[in-house]
């Protein structure tokens, strides 16, 4: 087991140490669901670790592009649960950048299993193996998708939408 492996799975159990306390949070305040979508983003934070680690560990190219394409499915519910999270925490933000975030991140999914390999990648042609900072871990070669633009669009939207909810909040004191 490498540095990265352990790194990996100390933060996949912290989140879900983090994610569990909020469960029995929301247990006694269940009119509350800030600590219910908490719970769930931190479960999600966990298992996009998991496929993270698979990725690393993935040696061919078709084994790759599956994984990324399956990890699509709790970076969509840790990002709609973090606008969620926000929303319901801190009673701020945009709603329209709320909804603009949670439909791209929709859409992404929708196109990560309709578009090519994945919606990062057309085509995987192969795994390059890498060496980081004493481990090694693998890497894709191939053909970048048009449709990329999309979670990185989402991305973007969902820091504009914790900044514009951090500034509404600084400016009630």
């Amino acid at each position: 087991m490498n540095w990265i492996q352990i790194a990996w799975t100390m933060m996949a159990a912290a989140s879900l140490t983090l994610g569990a306390i909020h469960l029995f949070v929301w247990f006694r305040q269940r009119s509350d669901y800030a600590h219910l979508l908490f719970f769930v983003l931190a479960c999600s934070a966990a298992a996009y670790g998991a496929f993270e680690m698979a990725m690393i560990q993935a040696l061919t190219p078709q084994r790759y592009a599956d994984i990324v394409r399956w990890a699509h499915v709790p970076l969509a519910i840790f990002v709609i649960s973090t606008v969620g999270f926000v929303h319901y925490f801190f009673d701020a933000g945009r709603a329209w950048l709320a909804y603009a975030v949670c439909g791209l991140r929709v859409l992404t999914l929708l196109l990560d299993f309709t578009t090519g390999e994945n919606v990062n990648f057309t085509q995987v042609t192969a795994v390059g193996r890498i060496v980081l900072w004493g481990a090694e871990v693998s890497g894709p070669i191939g053909v970048a998708s048009p449709w990329s633009v999309v979670p990185q669009l989402s991305n973007l939207l969902l820091v504009a939408y914790v900044v514009d909810a951090a500034v509404a909040l600084w400016r009630r004191g």
